[in-house]
């Protein structure tokens, strides 16, 4: 079918307003409504039939992300028109009926992201239109929502699911992240337009239900709606630390640089959050900016908690932007306490036995340790011991080769960061991240034969 017109929603709205416009929907969208709506409970009949009926009055050619409708026939531009003034008159009427204002609201479907637009165009409504969407937001069930479709052999696990939820067992609510994001895709179906007119109108409604929720369901449906710009206010100012859990584990779409100022901004949340949330949220890197600010200005005990959280088994990048920002930006006096605390963490683990060099998670601290804390002698001392162990291998008993490998492969991991912090006290243009990138042997392994085994088996 041609197109004859494509118009954006301020357009169609800018046009609503003209004064020659006739403010009216068709009679038979009335007599549809009193014949396929339920104004009581409100709620379609069959809803696919309310879309087919639309498209033969409204355009039905809709791009969602550019905000454009596009029009086939002149007629139903008048008509989508003449509808869109009617539906601001109706919601704009202290006195209007309950039923035209149900109509109004259901109508608004045929635009693109109505009630966004019309806040940010500075449209207001009626109290009496705020009043009942609230009314109706408070006879939702989202146990049935959830339940509905569940198989008989997941009831079991949504009803564990639910118990962690309701008891706030992080852990277990973190491990569920991926079933938890299931059940928001679930909810978002049964989005509705009262939600969308309160969400944008009137936030702090939804901030204050949010607050207040002690369903478990029903908080997880208020918090599936939220659109994705609202989320980042509603974390910060919310009392609810379960749906400020839930919220930063799907906050994923600001690790892009252009929310950076937004993740700074989300660092007061550490200073009240459950200890058990730093090793949960170590993992995810769009929140480590935070962190890093966090800890850039909290506590000496904070900073305990949080050296405490983290795993040294794995290298994770996730959280070397916490520490970069925090070696950036802190104060001499707590960089020096963080490291000494990392470098007493770091000194006693095993490095898994591992047969090969193994790096740490908080290597960029233990090389910080090393460059700042420890003296030059003091790191040379370091070297000297650990080779001495790696020499004196003959005087220990393994019960096989792979056990000697491994007793070799610890001692030059525990090396790895001296001798990166020996490199850039010598050359200060060098930068951690391109270092960290390479392995380092002691001299004695370039120049004899017989111990470049374990470099060369390092490299295959």
């Amino acid at each position: 079918m041609e197109i004859r017109e494509q118009l954006t929603v301020k357009e169609i709205f800018n046009l609503a307003n003209m004064p020659d416009v006739i403010r009216a929907i068709p009679d038979k969208v009335y007599k549809f409504f009193e014949v396929n709506f339920d104004f009581v409970q409100w709620k379609w009949k069959e809803r696919e039939i309310f879309w087919q009926f639309l498209d033969e009055y409204y355009p039905q050619f809709i791009d969602y992300q550019k905000d454009i409708v596009y029009v086939d026939e002149l007629s139903k531009k008048e008509c989508l028109i003449g509808s869109i003034s009617w539906i601001f008159d109706i919601l704009r009427d202290e006195q209007a009926t309950l039923e035209n204002q149900k109509i109004a609201f259901e109508l608004t479907c045929c635009v693109p992201n109505f009630w966004k637009i019309s806040h940010e165009e500075g449209y207001l409504f009626s109290d009496s239109s705020k009043r009942l969407a609230l009314s109706y937001l408070s006879t939702i069930d989202t146990n049935l929502l959830v339940n509905h479709n569940v198989h008989i052999n997941e009831k079991e696990t949504i009803e564990t699911l639910h118990i962690s939820l309701k008891n706030c067992q992080w852990k277990e609510i973190g491990d569920n992240h991926h079933q938890i994001s299931n059940i928001f895709g679930q909810l978002a179906i049964n989005h509705h337009c009262t939600y969308s007119f309160i969400v944008e109108h009137h936030i702090d409604e939804i901030l204050n239900l949010i607050n207040n929720e002690k369903r478990v369901w029903q908080l997880l449906y208020w918090l599936a709606l939220l659109p994705e710009q609202h989320k980042h206010n509603i974390v910060l100012k919310t009392n609810n630390q379960l749906a400020q859990f839930l919220l930063l584990l799907n906050l994923s779409h600001r690790i892009r640089n252009e929310f950076q100022q937004e993740q700074l901004q989300l660092s007061e949340i550490w200073h009240k959050c459950p200890v058990e949330w730093f090793q949960l949220f170590n993992k995810y890197p769009w929140l480590q900016l935070e962190l890093g600010k966090f800890i850039t200005s909290t506590t000496h005990k904070q900073i305990q908690i949080y050296i405490d959280s983290i795993e040294l088994s794995t290298y994770s990048e996730n959280i070397q932007e916490c520490l970069t920002y925090f070696l950036k930006h802190a104060e001499q006096e707590k960089i020096h306490y963080f490291c000494k605390l990392a470098y007493q963490k770091w000194k006693t683990w095993d490095f898994e036995y591992s047969y090969s060099i193994k790096r740490s998670s908080l290597d960029r601290a233990i090389v910080k340790y090393f460059q700042d804390v420890a003296t030059v002698q003091e790191r040379a001392d370091f070297i000297h011991n650990e080779m001495t162990f790696i020499l004196s291998f003959n005087k220990y008993w393994f019960t096989n080769i792979v056990e000697l490998h491994k007793f070799i492969y610890f001692h030059l991991s525990r090396m790895q960061p001296a001798y990166i912090a020996d490199k850039l006290q010598q050359n200060n243009s060098l930068l951690f991240d391109d270092l960290n990138k390479n392995f380092y042997y002691p001299n004695l392994f370039q120049e004899d034969k017989r111990w470049r085994n374990w470099a060369n088996l390092d490299r295959l």
